[in-house]
């Protein structure tokens, strides 16, 4: 993954930061949405598995 990417997909995910999809250049938008789809597949396939 990218790192610019992964640095977007963090600062979305941060509490603490106020960054949204919208902050994301178009060129990469889709990349940052399909890991941001990858990290909450993967927060609901653990909290079923409980």
């Amino acid at each position: 993954m990218n790192t610019l990417v992964k640095l977007f997909i963090d600062a979305i995910l941060d509490e603490n930061s106020n960054r949204t999809i919208d902050d994301v250049p178009p060129s990469i938008r889709n990349k940052v949405e399909a890991g941001l789809e990858k990290h909450y597949e993967k927060l609901k396939a653990d909290s079923d598995a409980h």
